[in-house]
């Protein structure tokens, strides 16, 4: 039986909220061109630096420019995972900077949490915030042992079972009841939110601190000192780039990251019944420990959305509305979330949507300004920009406004990373990640063994 096209439109669309209130002011100052900062891309990264931006001088004339609409990008698109997860880990991080700097990376992480739910909360941000953690199922060997030797490694840095805990088969069925469960990981301070609310909420709170937001304005090219787009040239003494993926249609980030395509889907509304036979009571995130990244979540309205790598790289790092969608990657994540919970069988599935990430070279995200220029950056998530673009926007916001804090001084701040190679080798390296991902999977478990050999060839493909 051929299985039914899952609907190709976003769950995080289809929100309450009729959209961003525009000032009628705003509305007819169209033609308003000279600010002290403008900002590329009306995102997470860009609606936060321009938030901290007016906190730290209030004086200052604010600019978002915007190709689309606000969220329009990743933002708005994502698994709702706002999470302490970092792309890079903590080695590379003590690798390139020592350990105390790792340490404070990811202390920092656990500050932006605490930060997010107390912005949204003051502001009356009512995006569906529940700080629940989230729970890795464990449900192979092979994936216990991987998650026994991560919490070793993380113990080493001084993390303990206040942020991550190892569960054993009953503890995690308490939690969520997925098929073949031996144990769990349980990182305790992570959360869930509703994207596009988060985004709709930080843009009426921009505006009404009087930051001017220019939808449907296409960016043609930047230097210092102005931002040219399709009908007018804009004049700010500082220009920032935030437009994550999107960031390699400017010649300044050519070849700086790639766009990697991450997929989603979600059911109709589930009934207490099926809960009952699924779990996630306290709404944590979920994945499981195979090699290929799912991530899943509960949402407020009763539903599972539930996303996955496994799309294609484009060659020459193109971006595409033709590409937001994928039937086979969307079938393989129903496939895989009925087997995680059978009881989902005969669910509907009503959801399908996807966009591209950014992904550096070395799986590390930066955050670059330069005072003589007056240009800056912040990016390169890998798909865990929903917290890590707030600890950006903060940053960005302190570096503009010349002030040394804590997180000015972390190893985010100015990093560089190589280029990706010319095409067609970064066309075959990419997209072999996502094969051999696949294939670790699928040996694993059919010999039961850790596919060492292949995830070291991952390993050194993503620079990890």
């Amino acid at each position: 039986m051929t299985p039914s096209i899952i609907p190709e439109k976003c769950l995080w669309n289809e929100i309450d909220q009729v959209g961003i209130v525009v000032p009628e002011q705003e509305r007819s100052d169209h033609d308003h061109t000279d600010f002290d900062v403008v900002i590329i891309g009306a995102g997470y990264t860009g609606l936060w630096t321009a938030y901290y931006l007016h906190l730290n001088d209030p004086s200052l004339k604010i600019a978002l420019l915007e190709k689309n609409t606000v969220g329009y990008g990743a933002s708005g698109r994502n698994g709702g995972w706002c999470s302490t997860i970092m792309p890079m880990s903590l080695d590379s991080i003590s690798k390139q900077n020592g350990r105390t700097q790792a340490i404070a990376m990811q202390n920092a992480m656990f500050a932006t949490l605490k930060e997010i739910r107390d912005r949204t909360t003051t502001l009356g941000i009512d995006c569906d915030f529940v700080q629940g953690g989230s729970i890795e199922v464990l449900r192979t060997e092979n994936q216990s042992d991987r998650a026994k030797s991560r919490v070793q490694h993380l113990r080493e840095y001084g993390f303990g079972e206040n942020f991550y805990k190892l569960l054993d088969r009953d503890q995690t069925l308490d939690i969520i009841e997925a098929s073949q469960t031996l144990g769990g990981l349980l990182d305790t301070q992570s959360a869930v939110l509703h994207p596009k609310k988060l985004c709709v909420g930080l843009a009426n709170v921009v505006r009404a601190q009087g930051t001017k937001i220019f939808e449907n304005t296409d960016v043609l090219a930047y230097t210092s000192g102005q931002v040219e787009t399709l009908r007018r040239t804009f004049k700010a003494s500082t220009v920032l780039r935030t437009t994550e993926a999107f960031s390699v249609n400017f010649s300044q980030a050519k070849r700086s990251v790639i766009p990697l395509y991450s997929m989603m889907v979600a059911t109709e509304p589930l009934s207490a019944d099926v809960w009952s036979e699924i779990g996630l009571e306290s709404r944590p995130s979920f994945n499981d420990g195979r090699n290929m990244i799912i991530y899943g979540q509960r949402t407020a309205d009763h539903r599972l959305a539930f996303g996955g790598r496994g799309a294609p790289y484009h060659f020459g790092s193109k971006i595409s509305t033709d590409s937001d969608f994928n039937q086979g990657v969307a079938q393989r994540l129903r496939t895989t979330l009925v087997d995680l919970f059978s009881v989902l069988e005969r669910t509907e599935f009503t959801h399908h949507w996807g966009g591209p990430l950014a992904a550096p070279r070395d799986w590390t995200f930066n955050i670059s300004y330069n005072p003589a220029t007056g240009l800056g950056s912040a990016g390169g998530y890998v798909g865990d920009g929903v917290a890590t673009s707030n600890l950006a926007g903060r940053t960005l916001a302190d570096l503009v406004c010349d002030k040394s804090t804590d997180i000015t001084r972390l190893p985010s701040v100015n990093h560089s990373s190589k280029k990706w190679e010319i095409e067609p080798l970064r066309f075959v390296a990419v997209n072999s990640l996502t094969k051999l991902a696949m294939l670790a999977d699928w040996r694993e478990e059919r010999t039961g063994r850790p596919a060492r050999l292949i995830n070291a060839v991952i390993d050194k493909i993503s620079g990890g």
